[in-house]
C-alpha cells in the first residue's frame, strides 16, 4: 500500500528578505531530486525508508486538499514524503486486551487498523526531517496544512505544525546577523537524529536539551501571547550556556561575548541579550504590567516592538548556535575561565 504526506508550503511573499527568497530557492533545487530518509521512530519499520521530494502544486490538487489556504495557489511547492508498505500481518500487528488475552478481530479488520494507524506512527520522523531541514535552510519554507493519503485516496490523519522561523531569521539578517547558509542537510539531519530525547529517551547533553526546547517553537496553531515561545527559546539558550542550570545573564552575555568576539555586530548581540533576559524575567517573576488576554485593542506603545525583537533576538540567536554545534559534530559548547590579572589603579 502506498503512502503519501502532502504538505502545502508557505509561498515567498513581497514583504520577506531577499536572504529568505534565496534559502527557499536553495531548499527547493535540494528537495527537487528525490531524496530517502531512513525511519527511526516507528520501532515496526526501521530500516525501511521514505522518499521526500518538492514538485509544483496541481489545480486538482489544490481544488481536492488546499482550496482553504488563500495564499496558496496551484503552481506553488508541495512537499511529498511517500513510501510503500505492507501489512506485516497478524504475527507482527496485533491488538491485544488489557490483560494481555486475544481480542477478536479479524485479519481485515486489523489491516483496517493498521492503516488507520500508519500515518501517526510515520509522523514523528517527517517532522524530524522538516525540523533538520529548517536548521540546513534557516527561514527558507514553512508548512501550512498537511494532508495523508492511502492509495491516492484521502487519510483521516492529518499533522502539520507552524512555526515563524522565517521572521526570526529574517530579524537576525536585517540586524547584521545572518544564520549560517552553508549547512549540508544531510549533516543538520544525522546531528538532529543523534541527539536524545528526539527518538527515544530523554536530551542527555546540553545539545539535546536545547534542541528538544527548540522544537517546542513547531506548534499546531499560532500562539499570540507575549512569553510562551520566548520561555522556551531562553531555556534552550541556558542549556546551551548556562552551567547547571543556573539562571544568568551574566553567563550568557559572557559566552557570547566569547564565542563572537570580533563580529562587528557583538555589541548589538550583547546589548539584545540582556534585553530580552531582562524582559524575559519581568515577565516570568510578574514583574511586567500587562493587559487582559481578552483585549485586542492595538497598543501605540514602543512595548510590542521589545517583546517582539526579544522573541525574536531569543530564537534567531538560538539557530546560530545550534547550526555552530551541527558544523563541529558537537554535543555542547566548552569554556575555559582564565584568571587575568588587573594592574591597580592610579590615584
Amino acid at each position: 500500500m502506498k503512502f503519501t504526506a502532502l504538505f502545502a508550503l508557505y509561498p515567498p511573499m513581497k514583504f520577506h528578505t531577499n536572504f529568505h527568497y534565496d534559502v527557499y530557492c536553495d531548499t527547493i533545487a535540494y528537495l527537487s531530486t528525490p531524496r530517502t530518509m531512513n525511519i527511526l521512530g516507528s520501532e515496526g519499520h526501521r530500516g525501511k525508508s521514505l522518499r521526500v521530494w518538492v514538485e509544483q502544486c496541481s489545480a486538482s490538487t489544490k481544488r481536492r486538499y488546499f482550496q482553504d489556504q488563500f495564499v496558496f495557489n496551484s503552481g506553488d511547492t508541495v512537499l511529498r514524503f511517500e513510501s510503500s508498505f505492507n501489512f506485516p500481518g497478524r504475527a507482527e500487528f496485533d491488538i491485544k486486551k488489557s490483560d494481555g488475552s486475544e481480542t477478536s478481530y479479524s485479519d481485515e479488520e486489523l489491516k483496517s487498523i493498521w492503516v488507520s494507524v500508519m500515518p501517526s506512527l510515520l509522523d514523528l520522523d517527517v517532522q524530524t526531517y522538516i525540523l533538520s531541514l529548517s536548521l540546513a535552510f534557516p527561514g527558507g519554507f514553512n508548512t501550512m496544512k498537511n494532508v495523508w493519503l492511502v492509495d491516492g485516496r484521502r487519510h483521516h490523519h492529518s499533522s502539520s505544525y507552524v512555526s515563524v522561523v522565517n521572521e526570526w531569521v529574517d530579524y537576525m539578517v536585517e540586524s547584521g546577523f545572518p544564520p549560517d547558509r552553508q549547512i549540508k542537510p544531510e549533516a543538520a539531519l544525522n546531528w538532529v537524529c543523534t541527539q536524545n530525547g528526539m527518538f527515544s529517551g530523554r536530551s542527555d547533553t546540553p545539545a539535546s536539551r536545547a534542541l528538544n526546547y527548540f522544537t517546542r517553537l513547531f506548534v499546531r496553531t499560532f500562539r499570540n501571547d507575549e512569553i510562551s515561545d520566548l520561555v522556551w527559546a531562553v531555556a534552550a539558550l541556558e542549556a546551551l550556556l548556562v552551567d547547571a542550570g543556573r539562571s544568568s545573564i551574566g553567563q550568557l552575555k559572557g559566552k557570547l561575548d566569547a564565542l563572537f568576539r570580533g563580529h562587528e555586530k557583538c555589541d548589538w548581540l550583547l546589548q539584545s541579550a540582556e534585553q530580552m533576559y531582562s524582559y524575559r524575567s519581568k515577565m516570568i517573576h510578574g514583574n511586567r504590567q500587562i493587559r487582559s488576554a481578552f483585549r485586542d485593542d492595538d497598543d501605540q506603545s514602543n512595548r510590542p516592538s521589545e517583546e517582539y525583537d526579544s522573541l525574536r533576538f531569543a530564537t534567531g540567536i538560538l539557530i546560530v548556535l545550534i547550526q555552530r554545534l551541527i558544523r563541529s559534530h558537537a554535543t555542547r559548547y566548552e569554556f575555559e575561565l582564565l584568571a587575568k590579572e588587573v594592574p591597580p589603579r592610579t590615584l
